[in-house]
């Protein structure tokens, strides 16, 4: 059996869930980067909010909403 691809393009958007690991280091670089960063559908879990809270107490500052920080 044989089968054959023909070259074509997909576009589109597609939202996945939040990863704790992701978020956390989504933070870290954030405070690296200049200018204002933003955080698209973040894990809202305690480690998480943790880290946005460390960051904070060396002057960070950052916006939580439900599905952007």
């Amino acid at each position: 059996m044989r089968a054959y691809a023909s070259p074509s393009s997909l576009e589109g958007r597609l939202s996945v869930p939040g990863s704790k690991s992701h978020t956390i280091r989504a933070v870290i670089i954030s405070t690296l980067s200049e200018g204002r960063s933003v955080i698209t559908n973040p894990l809202p879990s305690e480690d998480c909010l943790s880290a946005i809270k460390a960051c904070s107490a060396y002057g960070i500052h950052a916006e939580t909403s439900k599905d952007k920080w």
